[in-house]
Protein backbone atom coordinates (compact mmCIF):
# COMPACT_ATOMS: atom_id res chain seq x y z
CA UNK A 1 0.00 0.00 0.00
CA UNK A 2 1.63 3.50 -1.15
CA UNK A 3 1.92 5.65 2.21
CA UNK A 4 0.22 8.69 2.28
CA UNK A 5 1.75 12.22 1.46
CA UNK A 6 -0.20 14.29 4.49
CA UNK A 7 -2.18 12.77 7.23
CA UNK A 8 -4.96 15.19 9.05
CA UNK A 9 -4.98 14.26 13.39
CA UNK A 10 -8.25 15.01 14.34
CA UNK A 11 -8.38 15.72 18.15
CA UNK A 12 -12.53 15.34 19.76
CA UNK A 13 -13.07 15.97 23.22
CA UNK A 14 -17.36 16.25 23.58
CA UNK A 15 -17.79 17.17 20.36
CA UNK A 16 -20.40 14.29 19.00
CA UNK A 17 -22.87 17.29 17.86
CA UNK A 18 -19.96 18.26 15.50
CA UNK A 19 -17.37 15.29 14.85
CA UNK A 20 -18.64 13.89 11.84
CA UNK A 21 -18.46 17.51 10.32
CA UNK A 22 -14.80 17.43 11.16
CA UNK A 23 -14.50 13.61 9.69
CA UNK A 24 -16.31 14.27 6.50
CA UNK A 25 -14.78 17.29 5.83
CA UNK A 26 -11.17 15.36 5.79
CA UNK A 27 -12.44 12.52 3.72
CA UNK A 28 -13.66 14.79 1.19
CA UNK A 29 -10.42 16.17 -0.38
CA UNK A 30 -9.88 16.45 -3.12
CA UNK A 31 -6.06 14.95 -2.67
CA UNK A 32 -6.52 11.26 -2.27
CA UNK A 33 -3.06 10.38 -0.50
CA UNK A 34 -4.70 11.29 3.34
CA UNK A 35 -4.02 9.32 6.34
CA UNK A 36 -6.97 10.27 8.73
CA UNK A 37 -6.02 9.81 12.78
CA UNK A 38 -9.40 10.92 15.43
CA UNK A 39 -7.88 10.56 19.00
CA UNK A 40 -10.84 10.85 21.24
CA UNK A 41 -9.54 12.92 24.37
CA UNK A 42 -11.16 10.62 26.81
CA UNK A 43 -14.87 12.28 25.56
CA UNK A 44 -17.91 11.99 28.60
CA UNK A 45 -20.53 12.58 25.88
CA UNK A 46 -20.98 9.19 24.27
CA UNK A 47 -18.61 10.66 21.26
CA UNK A 48 -16.30 7.21 21.64
CA UNK A 49 -19.37 4.72 20.91
CA UNK A 50 -20.27 7.57 17.71
CA UNK A 51 -17.03 7.36 16.46
CA UNK A 52 -16.75 3.92 16.20
CA UNK A 53 -19.80 3.10 14.46
CA UNK A 54 -19.43 5.76 12.51
CA UNK A 55 -16.10 3.91 10.70
CA UNK A 56 -17.55 0.65 11.16
CA UNK A 57 -21.18 1.13 9.30
CA UNK A 58 -19.39 3.51 6.80
CA UNK A 59 -16.48 0.28 6.77
CA UNK A 60 -13.63 3.15 7.15
CA UNK A 61 -11.09 0.97 9.28
CA UNK A 62 -8.52 1.26 6.23
CA UNK A 63 -8.61 5.07 5.97
CA UNK A 64 -8.93 5.89 9.65
CA UNK A 65 -6.88 5.18 12.54
CA UNK A 66 -9.21 5.96 16.05
CA UNK A 67 -6.89 6.10 19.07
CA UNK A 68 -9.08 6.42 22.71
CA UNK A 69 -7.59 7.93 25.47
CA UNK A 70 -8.86 6.93 28.95
CA UNK A 71 -7.40 10.07 30.34
CA UNK A 72 -7.70 13.73 29.68
CA UNK A 73 -4.53 15.63 29.81
CA UNK A 74 -5.97 18.96 29.55
CA UNK A 75 -4.87 21.16 26.65
CA UNK A 76 -5.25 20.02 22.92
CA UNK A 77 -1.39 19.36 22.45
CA UNK A 78 -0.98 16.17 24.14
CA UNK A 79 -3.59 14.43 21.82
CA UNK A 80 -2.67 16.25 18.93
CA UNK A 81 1.47 15.08 20.10
CA UNK A 82 0.10 11.88 20.22
CA UNK A 83 -1.44 11.91 16.54
CA UNK A 84 1.16 13.82 14.74
CA UNK A 85 4.00 10.93 16.27
CA UNK A 86 1.46 7.91 15.20
CA UNK A 87 1.69 10.05 11.57
CA UNK A 88 3.11 8.28 8.51
CA UNK A 89 2.61 11.30 6.06
CA UNK A 90 5.58 13.91 5.38
CA UNK A 91 2.84 16.66 6.14
CA UNK A 92 0.72 16.99 9.19
CA UNK A 93 -2.80 18.80 9.67
CA UNK A 94 -4.42 19.33 12.73
CA UNK A 95 -8.27 20.09 13.39
CA UNK A 96 -10.22 20.03 16.40
CA UNK A 97 -13.54 18.19 16.65
CA UNK A 98 -15.96 20.80 16.07
CA UNK A 99 -14.32 22.53 13.11
CA UNK A 100 -13.83 21.78 9.41
CA UNK A 101 -11.65 22.50 6.22
CA UNK A 102 -12.41 22.96 2.44
CA UNK A 103 -12.47 20.60 0.36
CA UNK A 104 -9.30 21.71 -1.53
CA UNK A 105 -7.45 23.03 1.50
CA UNK A 106 -4.94 19.67 0.99
CA UNK A 107 -4.69 19.57 -2.80
CA UNK A 108 -4.02 23.61 -2.99
CA UNK A 109 -2.12 23.81 0.08
CA UNK A 110 0.43 21.16 -0.79
CA UNK A 111 1.12 22.51 -3.72
CA UNK A 112 1.90 25.90 -2.75
CA UNK A 113 3.89 24.97 -0.13
CA UNK A 114 6.54 22.62 -2.27
CA UNK A 115 6.72 26.06 -4.91
CA UNK A 116 7.92 27.90 -2.19
CA UNK A 117 9.96 25.11 -0.54
CA UNK A 118 8.15 25.88 3.00
CA UNK A 119 7.61 23.92 6.25
CA UNK A 120 4.21 25.46 7.16
CA UNK A 121 1.23 26.73 5.02
CA UNK A 122 -1.03 29.31 6.69
CA UNK A 123 -4.78 29.34 5.72
CA UNK A 124 -7.28 32.14 6.03
CA UNK A 125 -10.20 31.44 8.42
CA UNK A 126 -14.04 31.32 7.81
CA UNK A 127 -16.12 31.27 10.69
CA UNK A 128 -19.68 29.82 11.04
CA UNK A 129 -22.13 29.12 13.56
CA UNK A 130 -22.94 32.05 15.27
CA UNK A 131 -21.28 34.27 13.57
CA UNK A 132 -19.80 34.25 9.81
CA UNK A 133 -17.57 36.33 8.60
CA UNK A 134 -14.13 35.55 6.72
CA UNK A 135 -10.47 37.39 8.56
CA UNK A 136 -8.54 39.53 6.81
CA UNK A 137 -5.42 37.40 5.93
CA UNK A 138 -2.36 39.55 7.27
CA UNK A 139 1.08 38.69 6.10
CA UNK A 140 3.83 36.52 7.98
CA UNK A 141 6.26 38.38 10.10
CA UNK A 142 8.81 37.63 12.31
CA UNK A 143 8.53 40.83 14.32
CA UNK A 144 4.75 41.22 14.36
CA UNK A 145 4.09 37.08 15.47
CA UNK A 146 5.58 38.24 18.92
CA UNK A 147 2.83 41.15 19.02
CA UNK A 148 -0.34 39.20 17.56
CA UNK A 149 -1.57 35.67 17.65
CA UNK A 150 -2.82 36.43 14.12
CA UNK A 151 -2.83 32.74 13.03
CA UNK A 152 -4.95 29.70 13.04
CA UNK A 153 -4.18 26.71 15.04
CA UNK A 154 -4.80 24.95 11.80
CA UNK A 155 -2.41 24.88 9.28
CA UNK A 156 0.07 22.69 7.11
CA UNK A 157 2.41 22.16 8.17
CA UNK A 158 6.10 19.37 7.59
CA UNK A 159 6.19 16.47 10.33
CA UNK A 160 10.14 17.63 10.26
CA UNK A 161 9.12 21.35 11.23
CA UNK A 162 6.75 19.61 14.22
CA UNK A 163 10.03 18.45 15.59
CA UNK A 164 12.19 21.16 15.07
CA UNK A 165 9.45 23.74 16.69
CA UNK A 166 9.53 21.42 19.86
CA UNK A 167 6.35 19.70 19.05
CA UNK A 168 3.22 21.33 20.66
CA UNK A 169 3.73 22.70 24.16
CA UNK A 170 1.73 20.33 26.30
CA UNK A 171 1.73 22.90 29.77
CA UNK A 172 -0.08 25.66 27.72
CA UNK A 173 -3.89 25.44 27.33
CA UNK A 174 -4.78 27.95 24.77
CA UNK A 175 -1.26 29.15 23.47
CA UNK A 176 0.11 26.46 22.25
CA UNK A 177 -0.30 26.95 18.68
CA UNK A 178 0.74 31.02 19.08
CA UNK A 179 3.62 29.13 20.59
CA UNK A 180 4.19 26.73 17.78
CA UNK A 181 4.59 30.29 15.91
CA UNK A 182 6.82 31.53 17.79
CA UNK A 183 9.41 28.62 18.12
CA UNK A 184 9.05 28.27 13.92
CA UNK A 185 9.62 31.68 13.85
CA UNK A 186 13.05 31.51 16.20
CA UNK A 187 14.07 28.27 13.99
CA UNK A 188 13.92 30.15 11.14
CA UNK A 189 10.93 28.37 9.47
CA UNK A 190 9.48 29.02 5.63
CA UNK A 191 6.15 30.06 6.21
CA UNK A 192 3.68 30.21 2.86
CA UNK A 193 0.25 31.64 3.49
CA UNK A 194 -3.15 30.31 1.02
CA UNK A 195 -5.24 33.64 1.27
CA UNK A 196 -8.49 31.67 0.63
CA UNK A 197 -10.74 30.81 3.62
CA UNK A 198 -10.04 27.42 3.69
CA UNK A 199 -10.03 26.28 7.40
CA UNK A 200 -13.22 26.42 8.70
CA UNK A 201 -13.27 27.36 12.23
CA UNK A 202 -16.76 27.36 14.36
CA UNK A 203 -18.35 29.49 16.63
CA UNK A 204 -20.35 27.59 19.16
CA UNK A 205 -21.52 29.06 22.95
CA UNK A 206 -18.38 29.50 25.29
CA UNK A 207 -14.89 27.52 24.33
CA UNK A 208 -11.58 26.93 26.23
CA UNK A 209 -10.83 30.52 25.15
CA UNK A 210 -13.87 31.99 27.17
CA UNK A 211 -13.47 30.04 29.62
CA UNK A 212 -9.92 30.50 30.39
CA UNK A 213 -10.05 34.56 29.75
CA UNK A 214 -12.67 34.46 32.90
CA UNK A 215 -9.97 32.60 35.18
CA UNK A 216 -7.01 35.15 36.29
CA UNK A 217 -4.90 32.18 37.71
CA UNK A 218 -5.55 30.12 34.09
CA UNK A 219 -4.59 32.75 32.36
CA UNK A 220 -1.02 33.45 34.72
CA UNK A 221 -0.79 30.28 34.49
CA UNK A 222 -0.39 30.37 30.34
CA UNK A 223 1.98 33.46 30.94
CA UNK A 224 4.49 31.84 32.85
CA UNK A 225 4.15 28.69 30.48
CA UNK A 226 5.07 30.38 27.38
CA UNK A 227 7.84 32.54 29.01
CA UNK A 228 9.38 29.57 30.20
CA UNK A 229 10.41 28.82 26.48
CA UNK A 230 10.37 32.39 24.73
CA UNK A 231 11.37 34.83 27.84
CA UNK A 232 11.63 37.47 25.70
CA UNK A 233 7.42 37.51 25.50
CA UNK A 234 6.59 40.51 25.66
CA UNK A 235 3.67 40.39 28.09
CA UNK A 236 3.56 40.02 32.00
CA UNK A 237 -0.15 40.26 32.98
CA UNK A 238 -3.37 39.90 32.21
CA UNK A 239 -4.15 42.99 30.05
CA UNK A 240 -1.18 42.36 28.38
CA UNK A 241 -2.16 38.84 27.08
CA UNK A 242 -5.47 40.62 26.43
CA UNK A 243 -3.89 43.48 24.32
CA UNK A 244 -1.58 41.07 22.17
CA UNK A 245 -4.50 38.37 21.65
CA UNK A 246 -6.31 41.84 20.76
CA UNK A 247 -6.64 40.55 16.32
CA UNK A 248 -7.99 37.02 17.54
CA UNK A 249 -9.85 37.73 20.31
CA UNK A 250 -11.91 40.67 19.22
CA UNK A 251 -12.29 40.12 15.30
CA UNK A 252 -14.02 36.91 16.36
CA UNK A 253 -16.42 38.68 18.35
CA UNK A 254 -16.56 41.09 16.07
CA UNK A 255 -15.67 43.93 18.19
CA UNK A 256 -13.86 45.77 15.50
CA UNK A 257 -13.73 48.82 17.26
CA UNK A 258 -12.36 47.67 20.31
CA UNK A 259 -9.42 45.76 18.76
CA UNK A 260 -8.97 49.28 16.79
CA UNK A 261 -8.17 50.96 19.99
CA UNK A 262 -6.17 48.23 21.56
CA UNK A 263 -3.87 48.19 19.03
CA UNK A 264 -3.61 51.82 18.71
CA UNK A 265 -2.92 52.15 22.64
CA UNK A 266 0.14 49.35 22.38
CA UNK A 267 1.51 51.54 19.66
CA UNK A 268 1.67 54.83 21.62
CA UNK A 269 2.72 52.94 24.83
CA UNK A 270 5.45 51.83 22.63
CA UNK A 271 7.18 54.98 21.26
CA UNK A 272 6.32 56.54 25.21
CA UNK A 273 8.80 53.72 26.86
CA UNK A 274 11.58 54.57 23.85
CA UNK A 275 11.63 51.06 23.34
CA UNK A 276 14.20 50.22 20.08
CA UNK A 277 11.16 48.63 17.91
CA UNK A 278 10.97 51.56 15.46
CA UNK A 279 10.24 49.13 12.47
CA UNK A 280 7.34 47.17 14.01
CA UNK A 281 5.79 50.47 15.54
CA UNK A 282 5.56 51.49 11.30
CA UNK A 283 4.77 47.96 10.64
CA UNK A 284 1.51 48.33 13.33
CA UNK A 285 0.64 51.53 12.27
CA UNK A 286 1.01 50.93 8.43
CA UNK A 287 -1.79 47.97 9.53
CA UNK A 288 -4.29 50.12 11.61
CA UNK A 289 -4.13 52.47 8.13
CA UNK A 290 -4.66 49.38 5.65
CA UNK A 291 -7.25 47.82 7.48
CA UNK A 292 -9.38 50.40 9.73
CA UNK A 293 -12.18 50.21 6.34
CA UNK A 294 -12.12 46.36 7.13
CA UNK A 295 -12.35 47.19 11.13
CA UNK A 296 -15.43 49.04 11.10
CA UNK A 297 -17.54 47.79 8.32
Amino acid sequence: MKEPVITIVIVNYNYQNYILDAINSALNQSYNEIEIIIVDHASTDGSHKYIKDYIHENKLKHKINYIRLTENNGGPSYPRNLGVEKSSGEYVICLDGDDMIHELFVEEGLLLLKKQSADILIPTIKHFGKCNNVENAYYYDKELIYFENIFPYCCIFRKSAWEKCGKYKEDLLILEDWEFYLSAAKANLEIAQLEKPYFLYRKHGSSVWDQTFGDDNRIKEEIIGIRRYHPEYPINNKNDIIDFLGLHYYYQNQQFRKFNEVLCRKVFQRIRSNEKSSRTILRLIDKIIQNESNLYN
